[in-house]
């Protein structure tokens, strides 16, 4: 705008020679946002996705709609590592390369499944069932 200021603009802005945009930069703008933004359905996010839990709200990440036989699948880094669930009363299967281990405070409890064939499950601490244990 050569520094030429629009009359009737809040008082509080600051005096500088970008007060104004002409219609086809506003349009330019907002498309380039349209491009930068996550889409509600068929699109793709690259890079992290942080959910924040301030204000002590719940998160809930997942479907809570699902009709009858359709799937819900949560890839975790390949398709044949994920968590997959298909709506007939059935239980959420886990499907993994190279088995699921199971940590707690970062020390081995067990891992259920391995590369090994026949797959095993293994135990690292003592087992423990109806007050009964079987112990190394």
């Amino acid at each position: 705008m050569n520094n030429f200021r629009l009359s009737g603009l809040h008082p509080g802005l600051p005096e500088i020679g970008s007060d104004a945009v002409s219609l086809s930069q506003a349009v330019r703008l907002v498309r380039d946002s349209e491009v930068n933004c996550v889409k509600k359905t068929g699109d793709i996010m690259n890079g992290n996705l942080v959910l924040s839990a301030d204000a002590n709200n719940d998160r809930i990440l997942g479907y809570t709609n699902l009709d009858a036989d359709r799937s819900f699948t949560v890839p975790l880094g390949t398709t044949t590592n994920k968590m997959y669930y298909i709506f007939r009363r059935e239980p959420v299967v886990l499907y993994t390369d190279h088995g699921f281990p199971v940590k707690t405070n970062n020390l081995d409890v067990c891992q259920l499944g391995t590369v090994d064939d026949p797959s095993e499950i293994i135990f690292y601490k003592d087992v423990r069932m109806h007050s009964n244990r079987i112990t190394n």
